[in-house]
């Protein structure tokens, strides 16, 4: 059993966080305890988290979109010195 029982630090993990994104407005120095300023960080990197998933998915799914509609558009595909999509 650990003697020195580690509680848990809002500033030490809010400068874990500013060590890796380089980001802490002044207003959130010395108050990542307050509810505010959790707050104001889950706005701002909940977009992180959305745009990766996006990302993820758009990895995923492009082949197996290209893979059902590029086949019905090469028929429409005309070339006059230059390739032209037609797509619709």
């Amino acid at each position: 059993m650990n003697e020195n029982p580690t509680a848990y630090d809002p500033e030490r993990a809010m400068q874990d966080v500013v060590a890796h994104t380089h980001h802490l407005p002044r207003q959130w120095r010395g108050r990542a305890h307050t509810l505010e300023v959790q707050q104001a960080f889950n706005q701002l990197f909940q977009y992180k988290v959305l745009l990766f998933l996006e990302e993820l998915a758009s990895v995923i799914l492009t082949p197996f979109m290209l893979f059902y509609t590029l086949p019905q558009c090469a028929g429409k595909l005309r070339t006059t010195g230059r390739v032209e999509f037609h797509c619709a």
